[in-house]
């Protein structure tokens, strides 16, 4: 069962930067009630249908790095996804935890560069 109660707060998802062939850096903001053990990952996939619609529902069976809290800016994480395919749409959103609690962010998607 991935359902989840849900965190209270905003979750914000940023548009990708530094993307190239192989990589591409997401940020997310949270604000709002996110206790300080919150762990926050970002999940992707070349498959739009690994992600729930629900923002309650953990996305399973994904990629996902860790993200590192921005020191200067509370509520701001990003993460370098890795490791990709050139030419290569990629989907993600971000989940935060804290214990039995989660809040996800909306999907996204990006598109590596090379490729044909």
């Amino acid at each position: 069962e991935n359902n989840v109660q849900t965190l209270k707060a905003n979750v914000i998802i940023g548009k990708p930067t530094d993307i190239d062939a192989e990589s591409a850096t997401v940020t997310v903001a949270i604000s709002g009630d996110i206790p300080d053990d919150a762990e926050v990952v970002f999940k992707y996939s070349t498959n739009e249908n690994d992600f729930p619609p629900e923002r309650e529902t953990k996305a399973s069976a994904l990629h996902e790095v860790t993200a590192e809290a921005e020191g200067d800016f509370p509520g701001i994480y990003t993460a370098t996804i890795s490791g990709l395919s050139e030419g290569t749409t990629y989907y993600y959103r971000a989940e935060g935890t804290a214990g039995t609690d989660m809040i996800a962010s909306d999907t996204r998607s990006f598109k590596t560069t090379g490729g044909k």
